[in-house]
């Protein structure tokens, strides 16, 4: 690991994220992390500050009830880590800070924007 990747991975400011999370600026705004579940590479990111974020699912899931259920899409690349991505996603659901958790197919999100605090 080079030194600059290990000098941000120290400074991530947001319990939910693993060492494999990378701080893309250096200061927490944007956060990219292993969000696997339909491949292996899959990324979640989270967008904001302590004070105020949401997370971009992506495809991990279809939607609100995916993580609340812990409900399994058709295809899994490995079922047992898509599962812990769907228990991450729910606890940071629990999260007062987390504004929204946006994933690709879900029907039910309606606001188009967000503003997030400094």
């Amino acid at each position: 690991m080079s030194r600059g990747i290990g000098k941000k991975l120290s400074r991530l400011p947001h319990r939910f994220f693993s060492s494999n999370s990378y701080d893309l600026f250096g200061d927490g705004t944007i956060i990219l992390f292993p969000l696997p579940l339909h491949s292996k590479g899959m990324t979640g990111i989270k967008v904001g500050t302590e004070k105020d974020y949401l997370i971009i699912a992506g495809d991990c899931g279809y939607g609100k009830e995916s993580y609340e259920n812990l409900s399994l899409p058709g295809i899994a690349y490995d079922k047992k880590e898509a599962l812990k991505s769907l228990k991450t996603l729910k606890t940071i659901a629990f999260d007062k800070k987390c504004q929204a958790i946006l994933m690709t197919h879900d029907r039910e999100v309606t606001k188009k924007e967000y503003e997030i605090e400094d």
